[in-house]
């Protein structure tokens, strides 16, 4: 299956991504009872493709939006997005802690306030991520903290 999807010009990621997805259907399977154990085991067996060794095409790698995007796109888009769009500049922050950010995860004490976001991407390691808000950031964050209850999100869509 693999040959199969390298003939038709996957990339080496998407390749990788498919057999996992496979996987994934295959052991709901054992779990529904329609298949044997053994046929999800053998593809565990079955490793990822690996970079410059299989014949699979590599893609180039991601690069950042042009900044002059950004400036267009920025006079169309509401406050709390624009807040977002420049706290994820200033702090290299994913989106998705972002949107979640609420007052209580703030720790404002510092000249460098500490966003502390519960859930993340290795929260399920048990790992801690500290995301630091300077200045510039402190002003993004501070006018949606007015007036707000502290486990309130502070970029809610519906204002």
């Amino acid at each position: 299956m693999r040959q199969r999807m390298i003939d038709a010009d996957w990339s080496r990621g998407v390749v990788n991504q498919g057999t996992g997805i496979l996987r994934s259907i295959f052991k709901w399977a054992v779990a529904a009872g329609l298949i044997d154990v053994a046929v999800h085991t053998a593809l565990t067996t079955v490793a990822p493709l690996k970079r410059c060794r299989c014949r699979a095409r590599e893609t180039e790698p991601r690069k950042p939006v042009p900044q002059a995007h950004i400036d267009a796109v920025r006079p169309h888009v509401s406050r709390q997005t624009q807040a977002l769009i420049d706290l994820q500049l200033l702090t290299g922050a994913h989106g998705g802690e972002l949107v979640v950010m609420r007052s209580v995860d703030v720790d404002t004490t510092g000249k460098v306030w500490l966003y502390r976001p519960t859930d993340h991407k290795t929260s399920h390691h048990g790992h801690e991520r500290t995301i630091y808000i300077g200045p510039r950031g402190r002003q993004s964050v501070q006018r949606f903290m007015a007036r707000r209850a502290v486990d309130a999100y502070l970029f809610s869509p519906v204002e």
